[in-house]
């Protein structure tokens, strides 16, 4: 390809495009490099990236090996939480595997047993918390249900279709064989996790995940105290409150500083540096958990993003008015959060994570 034609010597083109790999490279040499050309690039360009998709603000946060974790803020104040949706789903997997560590679950134990009451073509007697957390237990491709304020519900409930058939479980495939990515796997572990411990899940998550780990601005509660930002639409219009019973799947509010944190603990287990969850236990959130023919896109609560040339993990969240996303690059000890207050949100977020990408290529793609 040629130079673009807006008016600049092809020469100075090519120069400004050869000291950009230069900054790139240097940068690949040590994390405080890292870490200052990704702070550097989002505070120069993100400025005009938010004015053309008309974003009312963004947060990202940024993790890089064992420095203070930095954040960026723009019209958005960084301690102020957002409902991030799907999100959810890693946090999730998190608590799974720190109850596993204490022994208090058992990834490959059905969950039939506490949910006997459900219906029997779910195949739950044969669908375990791996399954579930990996995408693979055979429940048909559905959202999280959001209910307006007022609404009695449940997740056995949603799960049973008394909010819809667009939210209700339906067993579509053998549990183990195909990846299908859904909110129902989810809801039924969060179903599982109450009737197993007795306390609703946001105390449970609360109790085991978020106090432990100083995730001081984020919680599962469905009407939380703490202040939440507000949920604008595309038309610039409030969005109607809602909530969800959904909580495993779908109802985490929290910061890009606080993706950042948890990112970075779910890094510290898979190493060994911080003895909260057992290494192996840790790692089944960065390697595919399930080999199925569809070649096992998602570990336990993560996506494994399909380039040969890096080892990444991602997830993102969609809300009225806004889109988050965390990506964690394992070999390059690299975490990365976002939340941009547009529904083109990532417009914005996908050159920074190519760059990302770039940076993270000499360190090799995933263990096999």
């Amino acid at each position: 390809m040629g130079a673009p034609n807006d008016g600049r010597f092809p020469a100075t083109w090519l120069r400004r495009r050869l000291i950009a790999r230069s900054v790139n490279a240097i940068a690949r040499l040590h994390p405080a490099l890292t870490e200052a050309r990704l702070i550097e690039t989002i505070a120069r360009r993100m400025p005009a990236a938010l004015a053309r998709i008309g974003a009312r603000g963004a947060q990202f946060a940024i993790s890089v090996g064992d420095r203070p974790i930095r954040g960026l803020a723009f019209d958005a104040p960084a301690e102020l939480p957002f409902r991030v949706a799907s999100i959810a789903k890693p946090w999730s997997a998190m608590l799974a595997l720190r109850l596993a560590h204490q022994g208090r679950l058992d990834l490959d134990e059905p969950v039939g047993y506490v949910l006997s009451d459900m219906p029997p073509a779910w195949r739950l007697n044969e669908i375990t918390p791996r399954l579930l957390l990996s995408h693979t237990a055979g429940f048909a491709d559905r959202i999280g249900a959001w209910l307006p304020v007022g609404t009695v519900a449940d997740a056995s409930g949603v799960l049973r279709g008394d909010h819809g058939k667009e939210y209700a479980a339906e067993a579509v495939h053998p549990p183990g064989q195909v990846t299908c990515y859904t909110s129902i796997g989810f809801t039924v572990l969060q179903l599982a996790l109450e009737r197993r411990f007795g306390v609703p899940f946001a105390v449970l998550m609360r109790r085991e995940l978020l106090d432990p780990l100083a995730l001081c601005d984020s919680g599962f509660e469905p009407f939380p105290s703490h202040p939440l930002g507000e949920e604008i639409a595309s038309d610039g219009r409030p969005v109607a409150p809602t909530w969800t019973p959904c909580a495993a799947s779908s109802g985490l509010w929290t910061t890009a500083l606080d993706m950042a944190r948890f990112g970075r603990a779910v890094l510290a287990s898979a190493s060994g540096k911080s003895g909260w969850i057992e290494p192996a236990l840790a790692r089944q959130m960065l390697i595919p958990s399930v080999s199925g023919p569809d070649g096992g896109a998602f570990a336990l609560g993560l996506h494994v993003v399909q380039d040969p040339r890096v080892w990444c993990l991602s997830h993102g969240g969609d809300r009225p008015g806004l889109r988050a996303q965390v990506l964690i690059f394992p070999n390059f000890d690299l975490v990365f959060a976002a939340i941009v207050l547009s529904e083109a949100g990532r417009k914005v977020i996908r050159p920074l994570w190519d760059l990302m990408t770039w940076l993270a290529v000499p360190r090799g793609g995933r263990p096999a």
